[in-house]
């Protein structure tokens, strides 16, 4: 991974499950939200499944390497990991700060959020990206 990119963690639920899937290649958030967070090409995303998500309950099933931003639109390649990460290793993982984003992320102003590169490689341990 090039030094400097910026790391997010992405919310997917039942809403839009058909329409833009974990594995679909893009994610959009809720208007506005592109540019308040600053991601862009290089960005590397957690791929959050929601209790609600349809066939995955609270767990990261890949990463995103974004592609491009297109109007509030996220581009990524998908990359599943071998075996899911669930919700309570992120917690235990992630940084305070982040801990407390991960808490709120019921809350629409969580639903696409920055985290820390510790935060994202400990989730991320030693599972393979398939």
């Amino acid at each position: 991974m090039k030094q400097g990119s910026r790391y997010f963690m992405a919310i997917f639920g039942k809403k839009y499950a058909t329409e833009a899937p974990v594995d679909g290649g893009h994610y959009k958030p809720y208007e506005g939200w592109i540019n308040n967070i600053g991601i862009s090409k290089g960005g590397k995303v957690l791929l959050y499944c929601a209790a609600s998500y349809p066939g995955h309950c609270m767990e990261v099933l890949g990463i995103g390497e974004v592609c491009y931003v297109e109007g509030s639109t996220v581009y990524y390649n998908y990359k599943a990991l071998q075996s899911p990460v669930p919700l309570s290793i992120i917690r235990d993982c992630f940084t305070p700060v982040d801990r407390d984003k991960v808490k709120n992320m019921r809350f629409n102003r969580f639903r696409l959020f920055e985290v820390e590169s510790s935060s994202f490689w400990c989730a991320v341990g030693e599972r393979e990206v398939n």
